[in-house]
């Protein structure tokens, strides 16, 4: 007992000399996550910018953030509705100011009063589902474009998409008999899933896409990513990212009955990401919503639980800082619910002015509405600038030697396929003074402080082995993109006449 007791006593006072918030007593499962959209290379560029603005000593005069998706950042206009209508309700007094129609149209200032009437207060908190009146708009919204009724009590709106996908991943993060759980994630993916399962301490069960056709996906890699996992996890879950981050595929409605059906044999929850439905820049393709999809066969798979995520930061509103979005949850059971309810309650609600800029894009104008030809227009101008866009990379990054871009059928990225010299590779995977071990994050690093360009290394996504990729966002103006293109161009060039 002595002996125990003087342990005890000697660990004691070792922890005093450690700060009581350090790594030291950190979950060690937060150690392990890891983010690469805004990893080492925009450390990096963050440090450059902060130096240009005293010196002018890099061969470029700005930093250029093209690894995020963050459209108003680089230029993208916000929808003018939205934002009205949000003046308004920040600032209610507006609302019967009398000169308010020479500022706002008659439908905005309407829907503003609306809006004020229907909730106590624009501070105040929302139901912890977020607004009764808007999670209405938004089963009005999902019935409309899948032709298909859908209950607003299904609804949960939430801090952007992110936030209610770490909930939902954090209730399924449960061990039996010392055997984790596990969620099959597509491989390249979306880094917010391999950060929540490694949170977690969810075991990632990866599948991979197939570069060489278009990104596509066949149903005998998720049986093998099953098989290869045996043992090892408790499969609960399927994400499947739709049109693809970061590799702008989009499924066909085929693919997606297989996908559903496999869920429904192998007892997984779907979960959907559809954040980009609206970015769909090939007039060919069709873009159907997983729940659309499923509705068509529920008879053949009656008990298939689905969740859809959907958020304003994409799109063509492209309001991030706002941080609205919303899950359908579908197949829930009472009990469930009412645990959903509780963990949901303790986070107490959704922004406020995020629920309300949700509400601009699911109940926009409508024609006749003195807002809505400005809304269409705007509208229609940003798509179709995006489409622009996404041919302009395509062919670019195909004319180049050493580069390989699949045709960018939906989303806002490019991610194409750079075949490092071997050259290269060798001197970064034996170099003793380069930080970066990864092949394509070093060449990342080597654009970055060449031309000022950010972008995100493969690795961070997820890749086959020995093949390596970078992704950069094509939202900048076309100016800007072409710019960015011409200076990539010169820079890829002379990397290639460098090392090969």
């Amino acid at each position: 007992n002595f002996t125990k007791l003087k342990l005890q006593q000697n660990y004691f006072m070792s922890q005093l000399h450690k700060p009581p918030f350090s790594l030291a007593v950190f979950n060690p499962n937060i150690l392990n996550v890891e983010y690469a959209v805004r990893g080492s290379i925009q450390y990096r560029a963050l440090e450059i910018a902060k130096e240009l603005e005293i010196d002018h000593s890099w061969p470029f005069d700005q930093v250029t953030y093209l690894n995020l998706g963050n459209p108003q950042n680089l230029g993208i206009k916000p929808i003018t509705f939205g934002r009205q209508l949000l003046s308004l309700c920040c600032y209610s007094t507006l609302i019967d100011h009398p000169g308010a129609l020479t500022l706002f149209p008659q439908d905005v200032l309407t829907r503003a009063k609306s809006i004020m009437s229907s909730i106590s207060s624009f501070g105040g908190y929302s139901d912890s589902f977020g607004f009764e009146f808007i999670r209405k708009e938004v089963a009005n919204f999902i019935s409309v474009r899948d032709h298909n009724p859908a209950d607003y009590n299904d609804i949960f709106l939430s801090d952007g998409a992110s936030k209610i996908i770490f909930t939902i991943i954090s209730c399924l993060s449960r061990n039996e008999n010392g055997i984790p759980s596990g969620i099959l994630i597509p491989i390249p993916q979306y880094p917010l899933y391999t950060a929540c399962l490694s949170y977690f301490g969810i075991i990632p069960i990866p599948y991979y896409l197939d570069e060489d056709d278009d990104w596509g996906l066949n149903i005998n890699e998720l049986q093998q990513a099953l098989k290869s996992n045996a043992g090892k996890s408790i499969p609960r879950a399927m994400v499947v990212i739709n049109p693809g981050n970061p590799t702008g595929q989009c499924l066909p409605f085929a693919l997606q009955l297989e996908i559903l059906k496999f869920c429904s044999e192998n007892g997984l929850l779907l979960m959907a990401d559809e954040v980009y439905q609206d970015n769909i820049h090939d007039s060919n393709f069709e873009w159907f919503s997983f729940r659309r999809v499923l509705f068509s066969i529920q008879n053949l798979i009656p008990n298939q639980q689905l969740i859809s995520f959907h958020s304003i930061s994409k799109g063509f509103m492209g309001e991030c800082g706002f941080r609205g979005g919303y899950a359908e949850i579908l197949g829930m059971d009472k009990e469930t619910r009412m645990v959903l309810t509780k963990i949901l309650s303790s986070m107490l609600c959704p922004n406020i002015v995020g629920q309300l800029m949700l509400s601009t894009y699911v109940n926009p104008p409508i024609e006749g509405d003195p807002s809505y030809c400005l809304f269409k227009q705007e509208k229609n101008l940003l798509l179709l600038a995006l489409k622009k866009k996404a041919q302009t990379v395509h062919q670019l990054f195909n004319s180049l030697n050493g580069l390989k871009l699949n045709p960018l059928i939906g989303s806002m990225y490019a991610f194409p396929r750079v075949y490092l010299p071997q050259k290269f590779v060798d001197s970064v995977v034996n170099s003793s003074s380069i930080s970066l071990r990864n092949p394509d994050e070093h060449y990342c690093m080597l654009l970055l402080e060449k031309t000022g360009m950010v972008s995100v290394p493969g690795s961070g996504f997820g890749q086959k082995k020995d093949t390596w990729h970078f992704r950069i966002t094509i939202l900048p103006s076309e100016d800007q993109l072409n710019n960015c293109l011409e200076l990539f161009k010169s820079f890829h060039l002379n990397f290639m006449n460098e090392y090969t």
